[in-house]
């Protein structure tokens, strides 16, 4: 207020008391017009707090940083919970990323991305660090591939070096135990007619070029890196078991027809309708190569067995041909060689492979089909190289046997047979040898196992066991 000296008798007006109180502050409340000095910090619980006692003590900018700023702050330790924080529906302790029905969530010391139920037996409860799952209700996509966690890596032009879209490394020094570095477990709890794959790894050439001018194509490489001797056959690139789900199955005993590897080619309708992509041809379905063809592989690298089985009920190797029945879409006489065939798939169509034997009524003995081509009609046109013996019917049953031309072939530098076995070999000429047990006599070639009609030797002299 402003200072007055008034003197005692003096009159006072409304306007002197206006100039002389009316920058006071007022108790009962006020608006500051310009700034107000406290002259401590605050010391009871309803003390006015200055500015200085705010940066130093709630920011705490000085003397340390003890608080965590809620616009956004460095943590300089370990943050612990009380518990799991929530949020409506969702529960999570991290706010900062939303996308859609997700949030990350951490539960029981481990992270997870995704929906998460609070009060359902979901994978939270298993053993991973990190879970990534779908919403309770999703139900699934009519036209799309949809995936729980996608890992997409753009390689530039410029990139020279090594790249990984996803990583993967396990430093082992556990002292038993096995110790898997991904491991894949996709259960079938229904039946029905999908078809589940534990992993599907695709590797495309999309350039359209020969490999020596695109670039090598790989889909998996497995690398075994060891040093010393493997005394007890335990050093194993790839380990394929077929084994029994606990419990059997109502439907009979349990077999997998294929419990190995299995090596098949496809083919394509290309992008314009009726045009069908030539099938890939394979030099090999399966082979064992010390030469080096990508990067040094296989360099100065030597197998003793390129081929092993060590129990076989059936047989150790077999060579069978593929079989595949289709029907005819129109009926031909006698003395013909082109026929077509109806085929129902427009995206994979069946192909029928040029040499393959072709045997069905009407059809002569030995007739091998030689060109086949395909229509935008849904229809496989083949010719073959005898005519027709007799009239075909429509809807015929036609059937097309795929030829081996060699079931087994041996070839470079050979020390020893091209093949052996406990009944017989053949050496690098073709000369068939019998391996015979040496017995006296028949009695003693039954008790060496020779059967009743089998052959045996005495010494220099080949005979036959007849009692």
């Amino acid at each position: 207020m402003t200072v007055t000296n008034w003197m005692r008798g003096d009159i006072l007006g409304a306007d002197d008391l206006d100039a002389a109180f009316g920058n006071s502050v007022d108790k009962r409340g006020d608006t500051m017009v310009g700034l107000l000095t406290l002259v401590r910090d605050p010391i009871g619980p309803l003390d006015a707090a200055t500015k200085q006692y705010v940066d130093n003590t709630v920011l705490g900018l000085v003397p340390s940083n003890v608080y965590v700023i809620k616009a956004g702050d460095t943590m300089t330790g370990p943050l612990v919970l009380s518990g799991t924080l929530t949020h409506a529906t969702k529960t999570g302790a991290m706010w900062g990323t939303y996308l859609g029905d997700t949030r990350p969530w951490f539960v029981n010391g481990k992270w997870g991305f995704g929906w998460q139920a609070v009060s359902t037996t979901d994978s939270v409860a298993g053993s991973g660090v990190l879970t990534v799952q779908r919403n309770a209700t999703y139900v699934g996509s009519s036209g799309a591939n949809p995936a729980a966690l996608a890992v997409n890596s753009v390689i530039g032009p410029n990139v020279t070096g090594g790249e990984s879209a996803l990583a993967v490394l396990v430093n082992d020094s556990g002292s038993s135990g096995i110790h898997v570095g991904t491991q894949i477990t996709c259960n079938k709890l229904v039946a029905s007619a999908a078809t589940l794959f534990a992993g599907n790894t695709v590797a495309q050439d999309q350039t359209g070029r020969k490999s020596s001018v695109a670039g090598a194509l790989v889909t998996h490489e497995f690398d075994i890196i060891a040093a010393g001797p493997d005394d007890q056959a335990d050093r194993i690139n790839l380990d394929l078991i077929g084994r029994e789900y606990p419990g059997g199955s109502t439907d009979g005993a349990t077999v997998h027809t294929v419990a190995g590897a299995r090596v098949r080619g496809q083919t394509r309708r290309g992008g314009a309708a009726g045009v069908v992509n030539t099938p890939s041809t394979s030099v090999y379905g399966f082979r064992t190569q010390t030469a080096a063809d990508i990067g040094g592989a296989g360099q100065m690298m030597a197998f003793q067995n390129a081929f092993a089985c060590d129990a076989a009920s059936n047989a150790g190797f077999s060579a069978v041909s593929a079989v595949q029945t289709l029907q005819t879409n129109a009926a031909f006489v006698g003395g013909v060689t082109t026929l077509t065939l109806a085929t129902t798939n427009d995206k994979l169509c069946n192909y029928v492979w040029p040499g393959c034997l072709v045997t069905g009524t009407g059809i002569a003995a030995n007739t091998h089909v030689v060109t086949e081509s395909y229509d935008n009609n849904v229809t496989i046109t083949i010719t073959i190289d005898i005519p027709t013996s007799g009239a075909i019917a429509n809807g015929a049953t036609l059937t097309f046997t795929n030829q081996i031309n060699n079931a087994f072939t041996a070839s470079g530098y050979l020390t020893g047979n091209v093949f052996s076995s406990p009944g017989f070999s053949v050496n690098t000429v073709g000369r068939i040898a019998p391996l015979l047990t040496n017995a006296a006599n028949d009695a003693a070639a039954a008790a060496a196992g020779v059967a009743i009609g089998q052959m045996y030797r005495n010494a220099n002299a080949v005979q036959v066991r007849l009692v």
